[in-house]
Order: C-alpha cells, then structure tokens, then sequence
C-alpha cells in the first residue's frame, strides 16, 4: 500500500467492549478506506474478547474495500486476550513509536 493514506484514531480511556465500537466503527468506515486506520489502543487498558473479534470484522470489511486496519500500544489485559486468541494475523499489531 505504498504511498496510501496513514488515519489514527485513539479510543478512549478504560474498558472496551462490544458495544464501544459503535461510535469507533462508524468513524472508520467515514475514513478514507484507501489508506491504512491504526486504532490507538494506549488508553483501553481493558477489553473483551467480543470487542477484538469485531475489530477483526471492521479489518475484513476494510480490506475488502481497498484499506487495513492495525492496532498499537496493546497493553495489560487487552494485550493479554490479543496473544491468547493468537490475533496477530487476523489483526496485525503494529509496535508503538
């Protein structure tokens, strides 16, 4: 994807769920889908299971659309269900700067 598009979008601080990515969906599908969305995970220092295997929806239907989607700055639990449901192909983390 050379040259394409790099858009971050941060979530916010706490627990993400299902349910947050609501808003979070909508926002990435209203990006330019030619282009790369990495989704700042600094803040979400909790997470559900759920709420990764929809990350790994919005990916699909980003990828299928021309985009991609990668996540950064996994941390506490959130990095812990991402390594034990083995995410890193499905939804590729990239290292934080």
């Amino acid at each position: 994807m050379g040259g394409d598009s790099v858009s971050v979008v941060r979530t916010r601080a706490g627990r993400l769920s299902y349910h947050d990515l609501d808003a979070l969906a909508d926002s990435l599908h209203g990006l330019a889908v030619r282009g790369r969305i990495v989704v700042d995970l600094a803040e979400a220092d909790r997470t559900t299971t759920a709420a990764l295997a929809r990350l790994v929806v919005i990916r699909g239907r980003l990828r299928r659309a021309g985009g991609d989607l990668r996540l950064t700055h996994l941390h506490g639990r959130t990095k812990s269900l991402y390594e034990i449901n083995r995410l890193c192909e499905l939804l590729p983390c990239e290292a934080a700067e």
